[in-house]
This record gives C-alpha cells, structure tokens and sequence, in this order.
C-alpha cells in the first residue's frame, strides 16, 4: 500500500524507448488505480476520535477563514490599483484555487519579472498566498494587469 522510489530507463532506440514508454504508462495507470493506504488509516484514525476530529474541523474552518480573506485582500489591492475594473469574481470564486483573468503573457510576465508563478490559464493557487506575501502578489499582478 505504500509507494516510493523512481525508475530511470536508457534504450539503445528511440523506437525501442516508445514502446518501454508505452507500457510504464501502463504500469503507472495500474498503481493510481490502487492508492496506497496509509492515507486511508490516518483518516479513520481522526474521524473517529473525537478530539482528533474536533482538531480536524477547527483546521478547516482555520484554513477556510485565512483564503477568504487572502481573496478579499487580492481584491481589494487590485480595486485600488486599478480603480476602473470590476475584480468581484475573486471573491465570488471558492477553494484553494481561483482563475484571475490574466492572459498567458501577462502570467509570464508575472513569473519572469516577478517570480511568481501559476498555471498559463491564470488558474493560481490562493491557499499559497499569506500575510508576508500577498501584498507583493497583487502589486505584481496589479502591475501587469495595467499595462
């Protein structure tokens, strides 16, 4: 149930390497199709104690509360920055991930002048955003979004 290590194979043929290509693919389908199951134990663990439990909620609710005002700050750094434009749907949009309009120059510019990266769709993780880092993350990206 439990999944570790790496594999490297070097072929004498690119023909010959296509085709151990093709069944690692099919290796690998096999093992995501059975996860291991350590994860499994840890969960039955914490949903059934009651403290474990309890601890659990509250790290939710802790993590959900700090998104939320992750978004309302990206938001309202934006809306100062560029008065003129409506950046509602970062509030509107829920989860650990939100898409932020950005075309995908306008994200490599962000990764190239800025270090700041996220999926060329504009798809960015808001979960990794936090008080020492937010105000940097929409200054670059109120940045960009104006020219």
């Amino acid at each position: 149930g439990e999944r570790v290590g790496g594999l490297s194979v070097v072929c004498p043929t690119a023909d010959e390497a296509e085709r151990v290509f093709g069944q690692l693919n099919a290796m690998v389908r096999r093992i995501y199709s059975s996860p291991p199951s350590h994860g499994g134990h840890v969960v039955d663990i914490v949903m059934n104690d009651d403290a474990l439990h309890e601890q659990w909620i509250g790290e939710v609710y802790a993590m959900r509360d700090r998104i939320k005002a992750m978004r309302l700050k990206l938001k309202s750094v934006l809306e100062a920055k560029i008065p003129n434009r409506n950046f509602d749907y970062i509030t509107r949009q829920n989860g650990m991930f939100s898409f932020t309009g950005l075309t995908p120059e306008q994200v490599e510019r962000l990764q190239s002048e800025y270090g700041i990266y996220m999926v060329s769709n504009s798809r960015m993780c808001v979960a990794g955003l936090n008080t020492s880092n937010i105000d940097y993350v929409a200054n670059a990206m109120a940045d960009v979004l104006k020219d």
